[in-house]
């Protein structure tokens, strides 16, 4: 048992909601083992969440952890530092992207964190949501092993175009977009798309890497629904957000939180001084959004922003996040076909047009 996983006998009894007595009668009948520290009995939270809780505890309802749905994740928050992940259903890398995001956050509050799951969860792991858990936060988040390693490895070749993979040092990117759109190519995607994939995961990836500092970033390309035209690329962080970067520059102390992460979408806007000439990222990938008639989602610090171009009209939207700690999470939807050709002018008339809505 490691330490970040044992409870009192009264934190036990409290994540079951029963007595003393039903907890010792339950204790026995399902073999939970205990030890002693300095003679006060503790138990691991694990074993108590997938021996007792599990039991007393059915999943209910499912919750569709994607863009396309309010969920939040207090719907599958056993307490303050546990989650029924048993409870999600077809989850999307938005949503799969925020949950990492927001495990990381509450980590590095010095929570250690417990995940109950079960088989329902394959997708997840095809994802390599749990790789990138246990490889990075080893010994802040516990599941129960023999529960995992019996999930059923499924091939979701032909969706997961690149598991979620943390970027490390700006500039790491660089290599998993090239054997990405490699990839792509020889799937009979387009050289036009395969070169804006490549141009927005590579901004995208810099931007995050450069303003997440220590904080992990993640990444994550799927084909999104049946038709295989459509791809969508997520990237987050559990960083300082947009609305504090951009901050920093003089200019923009003064936007409040949505104004801060619409006006980071202008060209030439940064948190850096002007003089470093930053501030294109941004614009460019929303102009790629544009141009082939998609969307993009934005989160950062509480705020949610919807950006859809589909058949040519323009939907703004104010949108309540999924992620809602401090970080960013953005995903682009790529279409295969035709493009329009735009300036960053255009971007910064569009956001203009944003600005005066909210």
């Amino acid at each position: 048992m490691y330490l970040g996983d044992l409870i009192t006998v009264s934190e036990a009894c409290d994540l079951l909601n029963i007595s003393r007595t039903t907890l010792s009668i339950y204790r026995k009948k399902y073999s939970v083992s205990n030890i002693k520290i300095k003679r006060e009995v503790k138990f691991s939270k694990t074993e108590i969440l997938y021996k007792l809780y599990s039991k007393l505890n059915l999943p209910g309802q499912k919750v569709n952890l994607s863009l396309h749905t309010n969920t939040e994740f207090e719907a599958f928050r056993i307490d303050d530092t546990s989650y029924d992940l048993r409870k999600i259903e077809a989850p999307d890398g938005h949503g799969a992207i925020s949950l990492l995001c927001h495990l990381v956050s509450e980590i590095n509050k010095g929570k250690n964190i417990h995940l109950l799951i079960n088989e329902s969860n394959s997708f997840l792991k095809s994802m390599n949501f749990f790789g990138e858990l246990k490889r990075h936060l080893n010994s802040n988040v516990f599941w129960n092993e023999d529960v995992f390693n019996n999930m059923a490895n499924i091939n979701h070749e032909s969706i997961i175009k690149l598991p979620i993979r943390r970027l490390g040092v700006v500039g790491a990117q660089t290599s998993i977009v090239d054997d990405l759109t490699v990839g792509l190519k020889k799937q009979g995607y387009s050289n036009d798309i395969c070169s804006y994939i490549g141009w927005a995961m590579g901004e995208l990836a810099d931007n995050s890497a450069t303003h997440s500092k220590i904080h992990p970033s993640f990444v994550y390309f799927e084909q999104f629904g049946e038709d295989k035209r459509f791809l969508q690329f997520t990237i987050g962080d559990a960083g300082v957000g947009i609305p504090e970067s951009l901050r920093k520059n003089e200019h923009y102390k003064s936007l409040n939180n949505k104004e801060a992460v619409l006006t980071s979408f202008k060209p030439y806007v940064s948190g850096r001084p002007d003089e470093e000439e930053r501030g294109k990222g941004l614009t460019d990938v929303l102009m790629i959004a544009m141009e082939c008639g998609s969307r993009l989602l934005v989160e950062s610090n509480g705020v949610g922003f919807s950006f859809s171009f589909d058949s040519g009209l323009d939907n703004f939207e104010v949108v309540s996040p999924l992620y809602k700690d401090d970080g960013t999470v953005i995903s682009i939807l790529f279409i295969d076909g035709n493009f329009d050709s735009l300036e960053r002018d255009d971007v910064k008339t569009y956001i203009d047009s944003c600005l005066e809505k909210i």
